[in-house]
């Protein structure tokens, strides 16, 4: 029985093959189908397939299984970032994910990048003494993209919620360094003229 982009084959009284469309290889561009058996009336094999095929309507037409972030984020930046920015903002958003996450998490899968790895990351970058602005804006970044992962239904949640990027600490004065607040008042009680000494 063919429904919409599925199809429902009954295996026995009680057993029905159902297959559905789940959208194109990213790579290949070819058509997916996946496969499930349900047990039990023709209503729930109907019921399973309608709830797939609106999932794929709703975005999930990308396979999350087999998806890399490399694959996931050519996606994102294509079809959400680039309509919205403009060309120095959409660029930038490139610059950053080239840089700096694409190398290091890239080709692991999606459903496998975790808030461990992404803090890893941004610890390297400290480490490597890029600015708190240049970490923090890349998260920002990372964080939008995956939250839209989780809206498309590709992941189950965002990795990179509550995932802090490593900032410097603050140094202590010490008595040979003082604050430079400190310094100027001394410096300009130094310029500042003294008092004439009174005539007897």
């Amino acid at each position: 029985m063919a429904r919409k982009q599925g199809q429902i084959i009954r295996r026995d009284d009680k057993r029905w093959l159902v297959r559905f469309y789940q959208g194109r290889d990213p790579e290949t561009r070819r058509r997916r189908y996946a496969s499930h058996t349900v047990r039990g009336s023709l209503r729930a094999a109907r019921s399973y397939l309608n709830a797939e095929l609106l999932e794929c309507e709703q975005g999930r037409g990308l396979i999350s299984t087999e998806l890399t972030l490399n694959q996931f984020l050519d996606h994102w930046l294509e079809q959400v970032a680039q309509p919205k920015l403009r060309s120095k903002s959409f660029a930038d958003y490139q610059s950053l994910l080239a840089r700096h996450i694409r190398p290091a998490l890239g080709e692991q899968k999606l459903r496998n990048v975790t808030a461990l790895s992404l803090q890893s990351i941004y610890h390297r970058m400290y480490q490597q003494n890029l600015s708190p602005r240049t970490i923090g804006y890349t998260q920002a970044v990372l964080r939008s993209a995956l939250e839209q992962a989780v809206l498309w239904r590709l992941i189950g949640q965002n990795p990179a919620a509550g995932v802090e990027p490593a900032k410097p600490a603050r140094k202590l004065a010490s008595a040979k360094h003082p604050p430079k607040k400190a310094t100027a008042k001394k410096a300009a009680k130094k310029k500042s003229p003294s008092k004439k000494a009174k005539k007897h």
